[in-house]
C-alpha cells in the first residue's frame, strides 16, 4: 500500500479514498498473488451484471470468541450470515471463465441454510421459528392494547381532568406516563418518575405500572430463549470455525476485484498489466483535477 507521504506528493489521496468507498469494509488496497491472474479473474467479471456485496464488519473477533467457547451475540452471528448468504447470491449469478470456476469449488456447509432461516434481510431473528417467541409477541402486543386502553380511560375520566397538565402520553425512561399537578394523589394513584420544567408530574398509573412488568417478564422471557439460540449457533458455528475463515478469506478476495470493477466503470478507466523492464508512455495526459482547458502531457 502507498505511504501517505507518498500518497499526498503524487496528489493520489482522494483517488485512493474513493476507491476505497467501493470495498464492503475497510482493507488495504494491496491484492496479494499473481497479478495476471487477478487481471484474468476481472475480466471474467467485467461483463457480468451483479450486485456489490453488503457492508460487512470484521469477523475475526468472532471467530476468536467462539475457538474460546464463548457465546455470540445475535449481531456478530449476522455478520458471518451475510458472508455467506453473498455466496449463496454468487452461486445464482451466470458467471464464466475463473468467476465460475471459482465459486464452483466453494462448497457451503449445509447448517447455513439452517441459520438463513433465522434471520430476515435486515437481520431481526425470525420469532417464527419458535412458537415460544410467537405466543410471547402475542401477549405483548395484547398487554399494549390494554395499556393504550386504560390510559385512554384515565385521560377521559372526569375526576381525573382537573388534575391533567395536557392530554398527552409522555414516554419517560421507556415507560408511558401522564403529565399531572400537583395534589393528584387525590384521585389516582400512581409513581412518580419525573418532573417537568414547570414543576408538574411524570405519573406512571399503578394499573400501568402492572402491565409494564407483565410486559419486562415477556421480554426476560424472550432474551432467555434468544440466549439458548446465541449458545447453540455460537457451538455448531465452532466446528465450522475452518470454513468461516476460508469464506472470510474468499469474501475478501472477491470484494477487491468487485471494488476495481466497480470503481472503473465508474470513471471510465481501464486496467493495465504492468511489465517488468518495459517502458511506460503517457500520451496525452492531464490531470483529471483540471476540468478547464488541461494540456496534455506525453511522458
Amino acid at each position: 500500500m502507498l505511504s501517505t507521504n507518498l500518497d499526498k506528493k503524487l496528489d493520489l489521496s482522494q483517488f485512493l479514498d474513493r476507491f476505497k468507498s467501493f470495498f464492503a469494509r475497510e482493507k488495504s488496497i494491496q491484492l496479494q498473488g499473481d497479478i495476471s491472474k487477478h487481471l484474468q479473474f476481472i475480466n471474467s467479471l467485467e461483463d457480468i451484471e451483479f450486485q456489490s456485496p453488503p457492508t460487512v464488519e470484521e469477523i475475526w473477533k468472532s471467530i476468536q470468541h467462539i475457538r474460546k467457547f464463548g457465546v455470540l451475540s445475535l449481531n456478530q452471528i449476522f455478520e458471518i450470515l451475510k458472508i455467506v448468504r453473498y455466496f449463496y447470491y454468487l452461486k445464482t449469478v451466470k458467471l464464466n471463465g475463473l468467476a465460475l470456476n471459482w465459486i464452483e469449488k466453494i462448497d457451503i456447509p449445509d447448517y447455513f441454510k439452517i441459520l438463513d432461516s433465522y434471520f430476515d434481510k435486515d437481520g431481526n431473528f425470525r420469532d417464527e421459528v419458535d412458537e415460544r417467541l410467537i405466543s410471547i409477541q402475542i401477549g405483548i402486543k395484547e398487554i399494549k392494547s390494554e395499556i393504550s386502553q386504560s390510559l385512554y380511560s384515565i385521560l377521559h375520566s372526569q375526576k381525573v381532568e382537573e388534575y391533567l397538565v395536557d392530554k398527552q402520553i409522555h414516554y419517560i425512561n421507556e415507560s408511558e406516563s401522564l403529565l399531572l399537578k400537583g395534589g393528584f394523589t387525590s384521585v389516582i394513584k400512581g409513581n412518580v418518575i419525573g418532573r417537568s420544567s414547570a414543576g408538574y408530574f411524570y405519573v406512571v398509573p399503578d394499573k400501568i405500572s402492572t402491565l409494564l412488568k407483565k410486559i419486562r417478564n415477556y421480554q426476560q422471557e424472550q432474551e432467555s430463549i434468544y440466549l439458548q439460540y446465541r449458545k447453540d449457533i455460537s457451538k455448531r458455528l465452532k466446528q465450522l470455525i475452518p470454513f468461516i475463515k476460508f469464506i472470510d478469506r474468499e469474501f475478501d478476495r472477491f470484494d477487491h476485484y468487485q471494488a476495481r470493477i466497480n470503481f472503473a466503470k465508474s470513471d471510465d478507466l481501464n486496467f493495465l498489466l504492468p511489465q517488468k523492464g518495459s517502458e511506460i508512455v503517457i500520451k496525452d495526459f492531464y490531470h483529471p483535477a483540471i476540468l478547464h482547458s488541461p494540456k496534455p502531457l506525453n511522458i
